[in-house]
């Protein structure tokens, strides 16, 4: 199974979440921003795992945006993902990590398969969030999934 992660960031926060899952999970995975992502080559990928950064009100990096175009115009039925985003609460609910809404609608409407519902943090709260994760992907066994399929690839 081929892992992409991909980031973007405004403080370090989404980077510091791609960096953990790296380390943790899939330290195999190729990594980019997401902005110096050739979008062309998500087709080549089995699993992606993003970690987008909201900026301000709820918006998207605009560095980002040109992903977000992309994966509007392009079919991903073989694609499995993970979205994971930092965000602000003091921006209230409806702006909270909006950028990784953004995504996971994009992906799934790409035709690509969440392994899970959108997973939301605060920057703050970053080690809590990472000890979360960590819990999440081995409660609901979906990193025993994503590694038989890998062993049996080989």
């Amino acid at each position: 199974m081929k892992v992409l992660i991909l980031y973007s960031t405004i403080y370090g926060h989404n980077l510091e979440m791609g960096c953990f899952i790296r380390h943790h999970f899939f330290q195999k995975a190729d990594w980019s921003s997401i902005a110096q992502f050739d979008s062309a080559m998500l087709a080549d990928y089995d699993l992606l795992v993003i970690c987008p950064s909201t900026y301000g009100e709820g918006y998207l990096q605009p560095q980002d945006e040109n992903f977000a175009g992309f994966l509007k115009g392009h079919h991903f039925p073989h694609l499995n993902f993970l979205v994971i985003g930092a965000g602000d609460r003091n921006f209230g609910h409806a702006s909270f990590a909006n950028a990784a809404n953004i995504f996971f609608y994009l992906l799934k409407h790409s035709g690509a398969h969440p392994l899970h519902a959108v997973i939301k943090y605060d920057f703050a709260n970053l080690l809590t969030a990472e000890d979360g994760l960590e819990q999440l992907l081995t409660r609901n066994q979906l990193l025993g999934s994503i590694n038989n399929e890998k062993s049996a690839a080989h």
